[in-house]
């Protein structure tokens, strides 16, 4: 080979290397090229964590990798900035898909999915109640079953599942609410008629307490189920004692140490349990209407009131009523207590809480059913009744909103069931459903891992 040709030979290879070398260089750091776009640009990455384990995620309808026994989360690297697609499925389950947007050097985060059984079998706990109510043990569960004029009551424990019939009942009236004391057993049944009755668990007695016959916003005392509070003629009293408490109260809330409470004259005040200290709270009066309905809530380290069906959020900083959301028929904190959400007749707002403040409020999803009531799954999934169907909903908002209709798979020794109407109640500490329909009282297996 001659001199020449070796020269060629270098010079071809050296240009060879200073054309791939870059482009070699730049894809082991993580850069592509943009087709779409005709540039160089860094990429990104997706991280997903879910559950069940077992499971398959396909990122761009080509990458598709599977959970284990010792892994429940992928992460797929190099992906170009922009929208990738993610679906998320395991046989028997619903699917979930959802678009996620990609940035140069950064990696987007999809955790805490949980897929949803497609079919949820239930067992039947009764074939004949009217209605039910639970303890804040979440294991004491009272039914009531109408029979004519009368109402017999029974209850069922959730651990066990075992029942027992109360020897107590009620003539001429029907039950319209249960406010319960903080040890579950002591239960005030609020009567249609405006009259109370007092349900003590542990003496297997109903009486009916004439004292506080129209009386608004009664509550146990949480550190003595022997006392109880609540509102007549605009005052607040106990019922150990015939004179009142605190005078002109539209709202309150008791506490192990203290009673939050709103005033005609329109501030909310601080005052002890025997209301002979009171500290004024808020700067700004609120206009307070005795034609209104008002409520108390604190919840996440906030005060909210709500007018109606307004709902205010009391600001820190101002320590003034601001309005946060109205209509509002609803209003429940996340297990983690960072989430508050809220609903109102078709739709579901999500608050994503950092600290004491309210940082962000968006809204989830609508539905073309009333939302009768709602409780959350865990801290990222909400279970909703709705007048003809129970839904599970997740709370991240970033694109389609992933709903399954729990109820079109619920069956009895796998007979499926209608569900009219139902009531429900999520117990997070069996993770079972509990729910009425169509007079008849069904639990079904845990709805999560």
């Amino acid at each position: 080979m001659t001199r020449k040709s070796r020269r060629i030979i270098v010079f071809i290879c050296v240009v060879i290397f200073l054309v791939a070398a870059p482009p070699i260089i730049l894809y082991s750091l993580g850069y592509r090229i943009d087709i779409k776009h005709l540039t160089i640009v860094a990429t990104g990455g997706i991280y997903v964590r879910t559950a069940p384990t077992g499971v398959s995620i396909t990122i761009d309808s080509t990458n598709t990798e599977k959970t284990g026994l010792l892994s429940d989360a992928v992460f797929v690297q190099d992906l170009v900035p922009g929208q990738h697609s993610v679906s998320i499925t395991k046989d028997g389950y619903f699917d979930y898909k959802k678009n996620l947007s990609v940035k140069e050097n950064e990696v987007t985060k999809l955790e805490h999915i949980t897929l949803i059984k497609k079919q949820t079998p239930v067992a039947t706990l009764e074939t004949n109640a009217s209605n039910f109510f639970v303890a804040p043990d979440k294991n004491t569960i009272l039914l009531t079953q109408t029979k004519g004029s009368v109402i017999n009551f029974e209850t069922i424990t959730a651990n066990d599942l075992q029942k027992r019939q109360l020897s107590s009942a009620i003539k001429n009236s029907s039950i319209k609410d249960v406010i319960w004391s903080a040890d579950s057993k002591k239960a005030l049944l609020l009567m249609t008629n405006g009259g109370y009755s007092l349900l003590d668990l542990s003496l297997n007695t109903i009486a009916s307490f004439p004292s506080l016959a129209n009386a608004k916003q009664p509550s146990f005392n949480p550190a003595n189920p022997g006392q109880i509070y609540y509102i007549k003629n605009n005052n607040l009293f106990i019922n150990t004692q015939t004179a009142p408490l605190l005078k002109n109260v539209a709202a309150y809330q008791v506490s192990s140490q203290d009673i939050t409470w709103l005033s005609y004259d329109g501030f909310l005040y601080a005052s002890s349990l025997d209301g002979t200290t009171n500290i004024k709270i808020t700067t700004a009066a609120f206009q307070v209407k005795k034609a209104n309905t008002y409520k108390l809530i604190s919840t996440a380290g906030m005060n909210f009131l709500q007018e109606n069906t307004a709902l205010y959020l009391l600001n820190k900083k101002t320590q003034a009523f601001e309005l946060y959301k109205n209509p509002v028929t609803t209003v429940k904190t996340s297990p983690d207590g960072q989430k508050i959400a809220v609903t109102d007749d078709h739709h579901v707002f999500i608050t994503i809480l950092q600290g004491p403040s309210a940082v962000e409020k968006r809204q989830l999803t609508s539905f073309a059913e009333p939302i009768q009531n709602f409780y959350w799954l865990n801290s990222d999934y909400l279970i909703l009744q709705l007048q003809n169907t129970i839904v599970i909903s997740e709370i991240d908002y970033r694109d389609t909103v992933n709903t399954v209709d729990l109820s079109s798979g619920m069956t009895v020794n796998n007979i499926p069931i209608a569900i009219k109407n139902p009531q429900i109640f999520f117990n997070s500490q069996d993770r079972k459903l509990y729910f009425l329909n169509q007079n008849s009282f069904f639990v079904s297996d845990p709805l999560t891992p």
